[in-house]
C-alpha cells in the first residue's frame, strides 16, 4: 500500500524527465526498493534529483508507527559513472549502489549516499 502511494505521489514529480525511468524492484532485494534510472546525469544532477525525490517524501508524511521517524522515509544509494568508457556493467552499477544504500542506513537513515566512477 506505502509504495502505491508513492509512486502515484512521487512518479511524475519535478525532478523527472522525459528519459528518466523508476520502477519497483522485487526479487532479490526485498523490502519496497525503487530503482531510478538517469541517464547522462552527472553527480550534481544525481543529487538534485535524490534530494527532490527525499523532500517529495518527506511532504507526503505517511505515517509509519514501526519507524523511529513515526513516517515513511527514503534511505538512498546513488551511483554515477561519469567515466568516458562504457565498460561497466549492470550488475556492478546495482551492486555498488546497493552498498551506498546499506551505508546511508547505517549512517541513520532517511538520507543518500553517493559514489562516482570517474
Amino acid at each position: 500500500m506505502q509504495l502505491e502511494v508513492l509512486e502515484q505521489n512521487c512518479g511524475q514529480g519535478e525532478w523527472q524527465r522525459s528519459q528518466d525511468a523508476a520502477a519497483a524492484i522485487g526479487g532479490d532485494y526485498g523490502g519496497e526498493e525503487i530503482a531510478v534510472l538517469l541517464p547522462n546525469t552527472d553527480a550534481d544532477g544525481a543529487r538534485v534529483v535524490v534530494t527532490q525525490i527525499l523532500d517529495d517524501i518527506r511532504v507526503l508524511n505517511i505515517i509509519h508507527d514501526a519507524s523511529p521517524f513515526n513516517r515513511v522515509t527514503l534511505s538512498a544509494g546513488v551511483f554515477v559513472d561519469s567515466s568516458p568508457a562504457d565498460d561497466l556493467l549492470p550488475a556492478l552499477m546495482i551492486k555498488t549502489a546497493d552498498a551506498a544504500l546499506y551505508q546511508a542506513k547505517r549512517s541513520g537513515k532517511d538520507r543518500w549516499e553517493l559514489v562516482e566512477k570517474s
